[in-house]
């Protein structure tokens, strides 16, 4: 696929710098573009059916509780998934417990930041890096339209002014 005749070759970055001490902790933190590793590791939860009697056809269940406790624990899964996939490229950074292969240390990752003397603060900014570089970003992906938008307008004022001059009117 091109935009604009452009391919996209690598998924958004960003990088944060949070000061620590006399050290600065680089992140480098890319958008996650494939979930496999994990739908492998974790797969989603199948809604559960039921048959009533006198009929062929199953009934979707998605408000059974079991379904829904499941549901909210992959979610969680997918979420830390992300964040730890998200940090995976920053230079250095090594989990001590957090492994991206184990989803039950998934969640360990904020942990391993507190233990390291990460504010809640930066943990934030942590988060929000992520958030943003995966296009969650409701409010960046309006002002990046909006922006877009007065750029366009512009264009199509410069060029009605140059199509002016060309035939002399001014």
């Amino acid at each position: 696929m091109k935009i604009n005749g452009q391919t996209l070759d690598e998924p958004s970055k960003e990088v944060l710098v949070i000061p620590k001490g006399s050290m600065k902790a680089i992140f480098e933190i890319s958008m996650v573009t494939d979930y496999t590793e994990f739908d492998a590791l974790c797969p989603e939860p199948k809604i559960p059916t039921m048959i009533k009697p006198g009929s062929a056809e199953p009934i979707e269940m998605p408000e059974e509780p079991k379904y829904q406790e499941e549901r909210r624990k992959w979610s969680e899964l997918k979420y830390n998934y992300m964040i730890l996939k998200s940090l995976e490229t920053s230079p250095g950074l090594e989990w001590d417990e957090a492994d991206i292969a184990k989803p039950a240390t998934y969640e360990l990752w904020r942990k391993e930041l507190e233990e390291s003397h990460f504010s809640d603060a930066e943990i934030l900014k942590i988060i929000q890096t992520v958030v943003n570089v995966n296009g969650l970003n409701t409010e960046r992906i309006e002002e990046a339209t909006a922006s877009f938008l007065v750029e366009q307008e512009a264009l199509k004022k410069e060029s009605l002014q140059s199509q002016n001059t060309e035939q002399g009117v001014t």
